[in-house]
């Protein structure tokens, strides 16, 4: 296996170095070593490594894989390897492994998180990385089992712990500060004593009722008050039909006939 690969180094983020100037040594190493552990790479190769920031690495996550959000480490494998007796090779020309970007923000962020130092949780995500330009990956469990313990072995080497052995004492540290919380029990009786307000609105419920049924006696009255005139309009009608029978007087017209009569006697 070869120790020559070469490790090219772009840095559009000025982060790396003003909080870490001797960052290019020390990522050059980190590569070299995963390649050389690798155990697929025969000839001299090639890797471009991108130090840059939160930023890029979004729209590059984005852009590749449909996901709208910052992360630490992307890898993009280069040229199509031959694949000779379980190795890959290439044949008069270097090999293009292929490019690393990562962000520092993320960097520092997890290295915190995780309860890591800056510089090995920086050597993980390039052996990472590294692996990943060398076909490793981990879409099934075993392929997943057989690239982690391969990290561990290079990371170990560099005096560097089992990086997925750090993750669970974190994990299990966090349930500590779940406790205050729960200390809030004083809030309980506030809780508790506000049922009482519904019983005042009861009261002043009760209050408002004699307004109504007062409100509904007085409809009462007036309607009494209205009876009274339906009578008397009916007692003035009576009147004019008293009066009309003085105005018939029949009895003259017998007369005129008796002497009707008379005439016709004479004849």
């Amino acid at each position: 296996m070869t120790e020559n690969c070469l490790v090219r180094i772009m840095a559009p983020s000025e982060l790396w170095q003003a909080n870490k100037p001797d960052v290019p040594k020390f990522v050059t190493e980190v590569v070299q070593r995963a390649v050389e552990a690798s155990g697929r790479v025969h000839s001299d190769s090639e890797v471009s490594l991108v130090l840059s920031d939160d930023r890029e690495l979004r729209l590059l996550n984005n852009e590749h894989r449909g996901i709208d959000k910052a992360t630490n480490v992307l890898a993009f494998p280069g040229e199509p390897l031959d694949d000779e007796g379980g190795a890959y090779t290439v044949r008069a020309r270097p090999l293009i492994l292929g490019d690393i970007v990562l962000s520092y923000e993320r960097v520092v962020a997890e290295a915190e998180d995780q309860g890591k130092t800056f510089d090995h949780h920086l050597a993980h995500l390039l052996v990472h990385g590294t692996l990943h330009l060398c076909r490793y990956d981990h879409e099934r469990n075993e392929d997943a089992e057989s690239m982690e313990n391969l990290e561990r072995r290079v990371l170990k080497a560099m005096g560097i712990g089992d990086p997925y052995a750090e993750l669970p004492p974190k994990e299990e540290a966090a349930p500590e500060p779940v406790p205050p919380p729960v200390a809030a029990p004083a809030a309980a009786p506030k809780a508790q004593a506000a049922p009482k307000k519904p019983a005042l609105k009861k009261a002043a419920a009760k209050k408002v009722a004699p307004k109504k049924l007062a409100a509904k006696k007085a409809p009462a009255k007036r309607a009494a008050a209205k009876k009274p005139v339906a009578k008397k309009a009916p007692a003035r009608k009576p009147a004019p039909r008293k009066a009309a029978p003085k105005k018939k007087a029949p009895p003259r017209r017998p007369a005129a006939s008796k002497s009707k009569p008379a005439r016709r006697s004479k004849r």
